[in-house]
């Protein structure tokens, strides 16, 4: 069976981070913030969907290789 979402958790596994660290990473302020859940409930864990977190992924590569680049 496939996966269709990711908890705070399984990003912080994925990432190799705390969960506080993945709740820093949707700070606005942030070059590339990290998009909001797909699904928040009150007290339920925070849901992203597969597909927003590799499009988030994509996106940090992407920057970060365009930083590579100018230096």
């Amino acid at each position: 069976m496939n996966k269709m979402f990711y908890t705070t958790r399984d990003l912080a596994d994925r990432w190799g981070c705390s969960e506080r660290t993945v709740f820093r990473m949707m700070k606005p302020d942030r070059k590339i913030p990290l998009p909001l859940p797909d699904i928040q409930e009150d007290g339920a864990s925070n849901r992203w969907l597969v597909s927003t977190i590799e499009e988030f992924d994509v996106a940090r590569m992407n920057a970060t290789k365009k930083k590579q680049v100018s230096h």
